[in-house]
């Protein structure tokens, strides 16, 4: 039988006091899913960093890691002593409906 693994984009949102970048983020993101869940469950988590811009990014995990995704999305604390929130703002199964909610939702009037 063959394991059909399907992705999901969670569309978030981040709150600084200073411009922080992707680099950074990605790398305490990878440092904080990997010392919750372990090497093993961040090689399977399937995390791509697809886009960042303005504090508003797509990231995409996997279906069974979605949850660890979501928990280690709102642990995230402070970037280089600079504090941070990070959260979710919509998760779709399809990377055109997450685009289309980044630009509905973001659009500049």
């Amino acid at each position: 039988m063959i394991d059909d693994i399907r992705d999901r984009y969670i569309v978030y949102k981040t709150v600084s006091k200073e411009v922080l970048k992707l680099s950074n983020i990605k790398r305490i993101f990878w440092q904080k899913y990997q010392f919750l869940f372990g090497i093993t469950k961040t090689t399977e988590a399937g995390l791509f960093f697809e886009e960042y811009k303005d504090g508003k990014g797509l990231l995409r995990c996997t279906q069974k890691s979605l949850k660890n995704t979501l928990i280690t999305m709102s642990l995230i604390s402070e970037i280089n002593s600079i504090p941070i929130i990070m959260f979710p703002i919509y998760i779709s199964g399809t990377i055109k409906k997450a685009k289309s909610v980044i630009e509905q939702m973001f659009r500049i009037v």
